[in-house]
Formats: C-alpha cells, structure tokens, sequence
C-alpha cells in the first residue's frame, strides 16, 4: 500500500503509514504489546505499550513489569506555492 506523504492536511493517510509500519513488526514485539498513534500539528506521536519479562525479579514473585515507549517524528510543512521574482542578474552560469 503506497500512502501520499503527509502534507499537512492528510493525518489519516499518516496515522495509517504509521500503522502499517508498526504492523510490520509486529513480529519482532513482545507479545500482547499494543501500541497508541496521535497527531499533534505535524508531530506524530507513538507509544508503545509491553509487558517485559523479567529474570533477577522472579526470585520476589515478579514475572513481569509494565514497560512504555513512546517516540516522536516532525514533519516540516511544505510551502502552498512559491513565487520566483527575476533579478537584473545577467552573465553564464
């Protein structure tokens, strides 16, 4: 699935990269981790959520502890339009 780049505008078509992306690994995760995606402007936030086995902690009865992740990745906004004004600049180049 091709996905258009976020532009700005498009959070779903961003939430839903972000998804198939993590869907992707899904494998190498622990298992019954899950995971939360949001937008805050053009900030795409992701937290990951697992439960991690542990080893010295079994000795008081701890088989595994709650463990979060969370990320961020900025997307600059492209401009809307550009305007080239032609100088007085004569010569090769």
């Amino acid at each position: 699935m091709v996905l258009p780049p976020y532009d700005g505008t498009n959070a779903v078509a961003a939430k839903a990269a972000t998804k198939a992306f993590l869907d992707g690994y899904s494998s190498k995760l622990p298992a019954g981790a899950s995971f939360e995606i949001s937008m805050n402007g053009s900030t795409t936030v992701v937290a990951l959520h697992a439960g991690v086995q542990t080893s010295l902690m079994q000795i008081a009865g701890v088989q595994t502890i709650p463990v979060t992740v969370s990320s961020n990745a900025v997307t600059p906004l492209k401009p809307k339009s550009v305007t080239f004004r032609p100088t007085k600049a004569q010569g090769y180049y």
